[in-house]
């Protein structure tokens, strides 16, 4: 966990073990490895019909519209790809990590800017500054979606 993350809220942290065993109970609808880590959905939060905000890498999107067909989707771009690159290097991620986040952030954002038909696979685009009027923008898109439900 993060500093500010809350077991429970913010996601699940568990070990491998927990997440297996969660697996064999068929109670998840997604389960990705990536970046050393292990990423994984609750069927009963995402076959929900209650409102929810997931996380998710971009390379899962047509799975997740396989899964749940009214998804609302939302890209967060960086306005800046260093300043995005400095918030990894903030997290104090191990090393390999590290490098394999930025070298991903790199790739994905070079790979956004020049692919249009990238970008026509999300509903919305929002520049994320990493500032509060960035997180006060995609709080009010949220908001803003959540109602129109």
């Amino acid at each position: 966990m993060r500093p500010g993350e809350v077991n429970g809220v913010t996601g699940y942290f568990m070990t491998d073990d927990e997440l297996d065993d969660l697996k064999r109970q068929g109670k998840i609808a997604y389960d990705l490895p990536l970046f050393g880590a292990r990423y994984a959905y609750l069927k009963e939060e995402v076959l929900s019909s209650d409102p929810y905000v997931f996380e998710m890498h971009y390379t899962m999107l047509r799975d997740w519209q396989n899964l749940v067909p009214d998804l609302v989707t939302i890209y967060l771009l960086p306005k800046d790809v260093h300043e995005a690159i400095d918030h990894v290097k903030q997290r104090h991620l191990p090393p390999e990590v590290e490098q394999g986040r930025i070298a991903e952030l790199e790739e994905h954002y070079q790979k956004f800017m020049s692919s249009p038909e990238l970008e026509n696979n999300f509903d919305y685009i929002v520049y994320n500054n990493y500032d509060a009027a960035s997180s006060e923008k995609i709080i009010h898109l949220v908001s803003d979606i959540l109602q129109k439900q």
